[in-house]
């Protein structure tokens, strides 16, 4: 039998190492990555993890029992209003950090956008690649809207999902590489979707889709990596194993290509954040991306066949692509287990494509990445929508060109909004409808980077590409895709349509430097350049 005295020591005890325990995973969190103010201030906010609210009610209602039990010491009944007065704390406690009682009337459907790098269509099963690299997306496929030909704003990451999160094209925000911001007065959906009485949330591998573009506006809740001050650090079976994680891998440097964090807390909040008010959540890892480097059972893919020139190269490009899907399928059986999980709409894209060995002008040697060139191999991306049950849109693939860009109008539109007037229109999900012109750019004419001048623009349009490049007056392409991809056809014997293509062009991108973001300000600390540095974008 324990008396008072030594439950209150118990107590105390447990207590103090529940605090020290938290106390020394947050300060592992904020060694690992500093937040800033806005950073610590959403760690508070209403999507703190159900681990979290408990740690804070416990906390308060052990607080509360001495105080509770002194005022009704002359009172037998004592121990038993302590306990109650220990429960009415926790409740209490857990109330404050709830995001409280859904609305009344019909709630909008939950929004996931999944995100990834540097994936190109045409490498995932789904979208006709002969080798096994994305089951879990091809089962997504099998049950969504596949937009065969949707094409990125640019070859580069920031550009790319400034454009997606503003629902506007690079000459309207202005950013044009990965060297820009985006202003504070560009709207995001992210904000639109807030106002509409979204929970808005998004777990990043890093922190280009986010504050370090400028485009963390609207966000309740913001992690990277899934370790810093708002990760699910306090749960024993996730928070342990991820603050180790990092940790080990900080030692060996690998911090970047550990999607496993990223995961867990993707996971971790999917599971756990209650359906009380409609949720948007953005899980984006920075995968595959070179130098490929897939965990060794990813390596067991079949290669392609003998004769495709860079086949070991491809084959740990397909081995990180298929690393991502697993990340990808666990997020998505995590989806399915909401309680709205009919309701949810699932959106899943990337920001760019990646040349695998291409010979190009500016090198002497074949070229594995992107951000040069403005080719299919390059924009072309997944774009793959699968709509709630209750939506009445059954499966099929689309295959007229469409842009990433409209993915913000769409998302809007089916939490029962508006889209701004100014955006892209959302993305056709009943019927064919027409083709549109869709918009790449890789814009670089100061050298930002170190690595060369780059100005080329292009325009697709059905089966038809036309890249001009701004840096070489009059150099001009014309590409027609094919079942092998784009090849390059004489300009003078379609001089219809690449005059056609080109007045598009001229009109989406005017051809003047105030339109070439060259006299914007990169504002780039010397950490965000180390880190540019680090991922081979600034030499």
């Amino acid at each position: 039998h324990l008396g008072p005295r030594s439950w209150r020591h118990r107590a105390g005890a447990i207590a103090a190492a529940a605090g020290l325990a938290a106390c020394l995973g947050l300060a592992g969190g904020f060694l690992a990555f500093p937040p800033d103010v806005a950073t610590i201030r959403r760690s508070f906010d209403p999507l703190v993890g159900r681990s979290l609210q408990l740690v804070v009610a416990a906390v308060v209602a052990i607080a509360a029992i001495p105080l509770v039990q002194a005022a009704l010491a002359r009172a037998r009944s004592g121990p038993i209003l302590g306990a109650a007065a220990a429960i009415a704390a926790a409740t209490l406690g857990a109330a404050l950090l709830d995001g409280g009682p859904a609305a009344d009337g019909e709630a909008p459907p939950d929004l996931f956008l999944i995100s990834v790098d540097t994936l190109r269509a045409d490498h995932l099963g789904c979208y006709g690649y002969p080798l096994p690299t994305s089951p879990a997306l091809d089962a997504l496929c099998d049950e969504s809207i596949v937009f065969e030909n949707a094409m990125s704003a640019a070859p580069q990451t920031i550009p790319s999902y400034a454009s997606l999160l503003s629902g506007v094209m690079p000459p309207r925000h202005g950013v044009h590489n990965n060297f820009l911001k985006l202003d504070a007065g560009v709207p995001l959906v992210t904000e639109r979707l807030h106002a509409l009485g979204y929970r808005t949330g998004a777990i990043l591998t890093g922190t280009f889709p986010a504050s370090f573009a400028g485009l963390e506006r609207g966000l309740d809740l913001l992690l990277y990596r899934g370790i810093t001050a708002e990760s699910p650090i306090l749960t024993p079976s996730d928070g342990l194993r991820s603050v180790l994680a990092a940790v080990l891998a900080i030692v060996n440097d690998e911090l970047r290509r550990d999607a496993s964090l990223t995961t867990d807390a993707a996971v971790h909040w999917i599971r756990h954040l209650s359906p009380s008010k409609p949720l948007f959540l953005h899980v984006y890892w920075a995968y595959p991306h070179a130098s490929y480097d897939p965990p060794a059972p990813y390596r067991s893919l079949p290669k392609r066949e003998a004769g495709v020139e860079f086949r070991d190269e491809i084959h740990l490009y397909d081995g990180e692509v298929r690393f991502t899907d697993a990340q990808i399928g666990r997020v998505l059986e995590a989806i399915g287990e909401r309680a709205r999980a009919r309701e949810a709409w699932i959106f899943f894209t990337a920001d760019h494509g990646e040349e695998l060995g291409r010979r190009i002008p500016e090198r002497e040697t074949p070229f594995f990445g992107h951000s040069l060139v403005v080719y299919d191999t390059s924009v072309r991306v997944p774009m793959i929508v699968r709509p709630g049950r209750d939506a009445g849109l059954a499966p099929r693939r689309h295959a007229p060109v469409v842009s990433t860009v409209s993915v913000a109008s769409t998302l809007i539109e089916v939490a029962g909004g508006e889209p701004d007037p100014d955006w892209l229109p959302g993305l056709p999900l009943r019927g064919a409808g027409e083709g549109r012109a869709a918009f790449s750019a890789m814009r670089d004419p100061d050298d930002l980077s170190g690595a060369g001048a780059r100005d080329r623009v292009s325009v697709r349009v059905d089966g038809w590409r036309l890249v001009e490049n701004r840096q070489r007056p009059g150099e001009v392409e014309l590409l027609r895709a094919g079942p092998d991809g784009e090849s390059p056809v004489p300009i003078e014997a379609h001089p219809e349509i690449a005059l056609r293509l080109a007045r598009e062009l001229r009109a989406a991108y005017p051809p003047s430097a105030d339109e070439s973001g060259a006299d914007a300000a990169p504002e780039l600390s010397e950490s965000e350049r180390d880190l540019l540095r680090a991922l081979g974008y600034i030499e």
